[in-house]
């Protein structure tokens, strides 16, 4: 009885074991049922079918059921049927941690747990153990054991004591780069977030292929590999070259009510990846939403300087409403990585913006100011695959704060508060060709002073509506201080680059219009489509719009489309 206890946990400790197909069990001292899917397998693949049955009964044994065995079974080609007995379900009275084992516990931070009088769970039981052995893994010994000895069974108890040994401390001694990628060794481990001479870290081997999956200039031709050697771990890692540079361009046709004319608006974007092999990004915009507005930007990423975990953010728009205004903006920011994979940024931000004087009809709807913010942020990416991901979770957060100045006696100064927060989140539905795409765009400014009566200018409120913001709108119709758009996407995927989607946009929005202040919830719904040519994917799109004197028809209906290339 005592080797079967052993075996038994030994069996929950070291098998991980994930299933997909139909088992059912029958227990017939308690006539109690149980269903279990497993993989495909034939019944003539009897070490198969005995790893399915060993899986099926973990979840006995992690109730307490230490002796439920399965006694006979009957197969065929779509499913075992296995007969067996429960038997009884026992407790811990005793449970002990050997003075050596409990010394080591301490160098890593853990204590034991009383279980004392609790449900037998090997579950529980597992959790313990894998959390310390999770423990001596991330500093430094990867081959540390877990083990139960003295197993005595009274009646439904039972008494034991767990030993640990922790083994020969591994330290990281190479990282190899096989294949022809465009990297060095020095920022390959700046990016896995590794280096020669620290302490093995089981964690962070389990994440190099996931945050190599991160990068868009970077294929993996196979998964990474550990070598253990002398004490000592080598890593080799298998990377390609990616097209990641991606040019884009998109068009729109919208209705001019004043005018009852239709026209035409659009953008070109160019992203340069990895054009200096430093994995950095520069990103060029250009966007004309129309009625003479023009807005330029300029976005560089440059990561992992000098091999450190930390990287420059830094962009610069330009915003020119026809003979309006005009608005600058500069940002610079520090980021640093941390090991999960996301980064968290100090920022600087500077605004300036200034109108036409000349129009006395505007002088009270626009102003002339500058502001300086500074902040933090946190952006995080989970992307399996960072052009066309399938899964995996994108989040950006800023919060600045600074001095707003008014450049003439427009009133006084104030403070200025601005904070974003985005969300994009894709889910497989349906292997990897239904995806769900939820996405949730939030921004707000707002302003405080000793002056009651302050408020911010129309040039530095947020415009949005198109294809960026909430679709089905003209682009850049809408002036706000704060919003919140909640979008859902649904995806086919017929091939890569190609498919159909549908998507709806519902937004919050506190608006500003004819000098009025108030909160209104408009909509946005459509479809579209991709398809991959030659010359790139083309993509075309069809959205209406309810709200801000809109209603849902073909009357109002926008349509875009454009055409995107990877090089």
């Amino acid at each position: 009885m005592k080797r079967s206890v052993i075996f038994i946990f030994l069996l929950i400790l070291t098998h991980q074991l994930g299933f997909s197909q139909s088992i059912k069990l029958l227990f017939t001292d308690t006539n109690k049922k149980q269903t279990f899917k497993t993989q495909p397998f034939t019944c003539r693949d009897s070490i198969a079918i005995e790893k399915a049955l060993t899986y099926c009964m973990l979840r006995n044994y992690s109730h307490g059921y230490l002796t439920a065995t399965i006694d006979s079974f009957q197969c065929n080609s779509t499913n075992i049927m296995a007969y067996g007995n429960m038997g009884l379900k026992y407790r811990w009275l005793k449970f002990h941690i050997d003075s050596l084992s409990y010394a080591t516990l301490n160098q890593i931070g853990l204590s034991k747990t009383n279980l004392t009088g609790k449900t037998l769970s090997p579950k529980s039981i597992s959790r313990f153990i894998k959390s310390a052995l999770t423990q001596f893994e991330n500093n430094g010994y990867p081959f540390a054991k877990g083990f139960l000895t003295n197993v005595e069974i009274e009646d439904n108890g039972v008494n034991a004591i767990i030993n640990f040994q922790k083994g020969n401390l591994i330290i990281i001694d190479t990282i190899y780069l096989k294949g022809d990628a465009k990297l060095n060794t020095k920022k390959l481990a700046a990016i896995i977030n590794i280096r020669k001479g620290e302490s093995y870290s089981e964690s962070k081997i389990q994440h190099i292929d996931k945050r190599l999956m991160q990068q868009q200039h970077l294929s993996i031709i196979k998964p990474s590999e550990v070598e253990f050697l002398n004490r000592k771990a080598r890593i080799y890692c298998y990377l390609g070259n990616r097209p990641a540079s991606k040019f884009w361009g998109m068009a729109g046709f919208y209705k001019d009510r004043l005018e009852n004319k239709v026209k035409l608006n659009g953008d070109i974007n160019l992203l340069l990846v990895n054009a200096l092999r430093s994995g950095e990004k520069l990103n060029f915009s250009w966007t004309a939403p129309g009625q003479g507005t023009q807005n330029l930007n300029i976005n560089v990423d440059w990561p992992y300087i000098l091999g450190w975990q930390v990287g420059v953010v830094s962009s610069f728009s330009l915003y020119k409403r026809d003979s309006t205004y005009i608005t600058f903006n500069p940002k610079l920011a520090l980021a640093f990585f941390n090991n999960n994979g996301g980064r968290f940024l100090v920022n600087a931000d500077y605004k300036k913006t200034s109108y036409n004087s000349n129009n006395t009809l505007t002088q009270n709807q626009y102003g002339n100011s500058t502001a300086f913010l500074y902040g933090f942020g946190y952006e995080f990416n989970s992307y399996d695959n960072a052009l066309l991901p399938i899964r995996g979770m994108l989040i950006k957060s800023n919060l600045n704060t600074g001095k707003r100045q008014l450049i003439q006696k427009q009133g006084s100064d104030a403070n200025l508060i601005e904070g974003d927060l985005f969300i994009e989140n894709y889910i497989p539905l349906y292997e990897s060709r239904v995806i769900l795409a939820t996405r949730l765009n939030s921004k707000i400014k707002t302003i405080y002073g000793p002056n009651k009566s302050v408020s911010l200018f129309e040039n530095e409120m947020y415009r949005i509506g198109g294809m960026s913001t909430i679709r089905g709108f003209n682009q850049e119709m809408i002036l706000s201080q704060a919003y919140s758009i909640a979008s859902l996407e649904l995806h086919l995927r017929m091939s890569e680059g190609s498919g159909v989607f549908l998507f709806t946009d519902k937004a919050f929005v506190k608006v500003y219009e004819l000098g009025y202040r108030k909160d209104t919830w408009p909509l946005g719904l459509g479809l579209g489509i991709n398809l991959a040519t030659k010359a790139g994917i083309f993509s075309l799109s069809y959205a209406l719009g309810q709200g801000f004197g809109q209603s849902i028809g073909t009357r109002d209906a926008k349509v875009h489309f454009g055409i995107s290339a990877v090089f």
